[in-house]
């Protein structure tokens, strides 16, 4: 099997613990004899009570396991580091996200070589510049944008681009005409914390910044410069929530003060055809009035933000001539983000003819358009039932509590998007959309 390098930020064992004072049971053996354990603390014992989700997903390392050797350790796994990365007792822990990306690669038979490589190190610590690919054909065609990780912790967008990238390089797709610029991580910032965010949700009040402040302002100054550009954006994301993929896609075409739009025939066909069956639409709309009611359907009031909060990459491409869609690909940690993205990526290219291939089939059976958003006033405020994105909900059903215990529910009936199990204090809480037949 060729080598492969995975480049991660991991929490070590302390001094003590690479002496050996911190010794854990063999592998497998859950009630081992004192014999073999010699006096190691129960703490360290691998039938101890767990907290938290560290051990959900464990790698283990065959470390001192077939000819074990007594006071050695053992049980020792590669596993989820504590959000303070904190320091373990011999294991080797990684962020969630970089052990979700580790596990998706391993095979039978591979060797796992762990090693220390510091030059590796400082480079993943570097926010650096922003690495682009691109490919332009002989002919003339569309200009096409792909990004990914404009949210640092969703992954599928990064590692889909890559491997299309590399059949790109190689002689699986070849690009006949026009261009594509494949961008695989806009947020490097927060792609290195593995967190939504570097300073600021990029996503949100999307524009160029005279005077930048934070990171996020000069990856917007980059980003909306390459988007004018371009034609078409396909940018990829993922969700927290469990659900099903979709794409987001604007308005139908209008002259309106919010979103206006001209290009939607050609929108909606592309979208139809990327390989979700479900297309949301009505983000903007959707956002803008509730930020202009000071408060949302439920009368709540809140703090009022900027009115262009709503304003993302999709928004912004079309705000300078072209359009562009969101992939939603999943929930984060679905092993099936990466494919839903990587043949997304294919069809884009096919769709717009940039190479030689069919073209895409649609794919959309179904249509949901965003009416409210609910913004969590309190970080207590809680989810009635582990909601996925696209749940139906009835007339009166209980879809969340406030902190106070009051109880948020349905006016109609509609779907749940976007549900937070762990909302934050004037963001979004909840989606709330009903049936379109826009597409069907």
């Amino acid at each position: 099997m060729d080598p492969s390098t995975f480049g991660f930020i991991v929490s070590v064992c302390s001094n003590d613990e690479r002496n050996g004072l911190g010794r854990k049971p063999r592998a497998g053996n859950v009630q081992p004899p004192n014999h073999y354990l010699g006096g190691a603390p129960a703490s360290e014992r691998i039938d101890r009570a767990r907290t938290g989700p560290f051990f959900d997903i464990v790698v283990p390392i065959g470390y001192n396991d077939a000819n074990v050797e007594p006071h050695r350790g053992s049980a020792i796994f590669i596993h989820v580091a504590r959000p303070e990365m904190t320091g373990t007792a011999g294991c080797v822990a990684v962020r969630e996200i970089d052990l979700h990306r580790l596990v998706s690669k391993l095979a039978p038979g591979m060797v796992i070589d762990i090693d220390y490589d510091e030059a590796l190190d400082e480079q993943l610590r570097q926010t650096g510049p922003i690495e682009i690919y691109q490919f332009r054909g002989l002919r003339p065609g569309p200009r096409l944008l792909v990004l990914g990780a404009v949210h640092g912790n969703e992954i599928c967008g990064p590692e889909a681009i890559r491997k299309i990238v590399s059949e790109c390089s190689g002689s699986k797709l070849k690009i006949e005409r026009g261009l594509v610029t494949f961008v695989p991580i806009v947020n490097m910032k927060a792609f290195l914390k593995g967190e939504r965010e570097g300073d600021r949700n990029l996503n949100r009040d999307l524009r160029e910044v005279t005077i930048p402040t934070q990171y996020e302002d000069l990856v917007a100054n980059q980003i909306c410069a390459m988007m004018r550009d371009h034609d078409v954006l396909l940018d990829i994301h993922s969700f927290k929530s469990e659900g099903c993929p979709f794409v987001f896609v604007g308005p139908q075409d209008n002259n309106d003060a919010i979103e206006p739009f001209a290009s939607a025939a050609k929108e909606e066909a592309f979208a139809s055809a990327l390989g979700p069956a479900l297309i949301l639409h009505g983000w903007l709309s959707t956002n803008v009035n509730g930020l202009l009611r000071g408060s949302n359907s439920l009368g709540e009031s809140r703090v009022k933000p900027l009115v262009s909060a709503g304003v993302g990459t999709a928004e912004y491409m079309r705000f300078v001539g072209g359009y562009g869609v969101t992939l939603e690909c999943g929930s984060h940690q679905d092993p099936k983000t990466h494919t839903i993205a990587s043949n997304a990526i294919r069809r884009a290219l096919a769709i717009l003819r940039l190479i030689d291939a069919p073209m895409p089939t649609r794919t959309v059976t179904q249509s949901i358009e965003l009416v409210d958003v609910i913004y969590a006033n309190d970080p207590n405020d809680r989810l009635a039932k582990p909601w996925k994105t696209g749940d139906p909900v009835h007339g009166d059903d209980i879809i969340a509590y406030r902190a106070s215990g009051e109880e948020i529910r349905a006016l109609n009936e509609g779907y749940v998007i976007f549900p937070d199990s762990t909302p934050q204090p004037g963001k979004e809480f909840f989606y709330l959309g009903r049936i379109s037949r826009r597409f069907c």
